[in-house]
């Protein structure tokens, strides 16, 4: 099970890589539409950026690969009936 979810970890950060060689994203004006949008790589890529990078904020260094898919149902639901607020605006409203 650990080797899978390394290797589906590798997976979604190659594809981040390949979408930031391929176009430059301010993210902080990304919407919730941009986000449900996008192919399911690029979408996967971008939540493990989101991740980070609020970690990194919170100087958390953890990263809970169990809850990627709860909280990836969790901002789905949201951006669905949000789809103008950015992902920023939609993580720090689902946070509170």
């Amino acid at each position: 099970m650990k080797h899978i979810t390394c290797l589906m970890l590798a997976t979604m950060l190659f594809s981040f890589a390949t979408v930031v060689r391929a176009e430059n994203v301010d993210m902080s004006k990304t919407t919730c539409g941009d986000l449900l949008d996008m192919k399911s790589d690029d979408m996967g890529a971008v939540l493990i950026w989101l991740h980070g990078y609020f970690g990194g904020l919170a100087k958390d260094p953890m990263i809970d690969l169990s809850g990627f898919p709860e909280f990836g149902r969790a901002l789905g639901t949201y951006c669905a009936e949000h789809k103008k607020q950015t992902l920023f605006t939609a993580i720090k409203t689902l946070a509170n």
